[in-house]
């Protein structure tokens, strides 16, 4: 358990690491071929498995990509924290985002910022709505399908909620 907030226990089993460790299973990379400008590349699997997430999970074996799809297709909260909601993971921001229109799903994304001042919250707002912009900017969502899963993000600015602690027993 992580913590109770009212009549609600939070409980974390599990963090899937999709992208390793510094020190065991780094995967660094591309999302896909298409992100390769050089046209030689693109045709040499060597580099490609080098290269693209997807496939240098494929190649050593790493069924990490199957349990975080896995995990996301039944998931009714996601949480992104740490993640730049680039073009380099699309797959994934694909797939919640396609989640996030097809079933009543919450997806909470932690931003972390400049500290605002108390006398600025009114960035607080703007901050937020460029979060949401830019995650449905990087999902295939139409533009009504994008208007759907607005309503099903939240973003949390400089929070600390996930500065988490592990429970001791008392």
């Amino acid at each position: 358990m992580l913590f109770n907030r009212g009549s609600y226990t939070v409980t974390l089993s599990s963090i899937e690491h999709i992208h390793g460790f510094t020190d065991n299973r780094l995967v660094l990379g591309i999302n896909d071929i298409s992100q390769i400008k050089n046209e030689a590349f693109k045709t040499n699997q060597d580099i490609i498995e080098t290269l693209v997430k997807n496939d240098y999970n494929k190649a050593l074996k790493h069924t990490v990509e199957e349990s975080c799809s896995k995990l996301i297709s039944r998931s009714n909260v996601i949480v992104i924290f740490g993640a730049s909601i680039g073009d380099t993971d699309k797959m994934w921001w694909e797939l919640i985002g396609k989640r996030l229109v097809r079933q009543d799903i919450k997806l909470i994304v932690f931003e972390k910022t400049k500290p605002i001042p108390p006398n600025r919250e009114n960035l607080i707002p703007r901050i937020e709505r460029a979060v949401i912009k830019k995650f449905l900017g990087k999902t295939s969502l139409s533009d009504n399908e994008k208007s759907k899963a607005k309503e099903n993000i939240y973003v949390g600015i400089n929070t600390d909620f996930l500065d988490l602690k592990e429970k001791t027993s008392s």
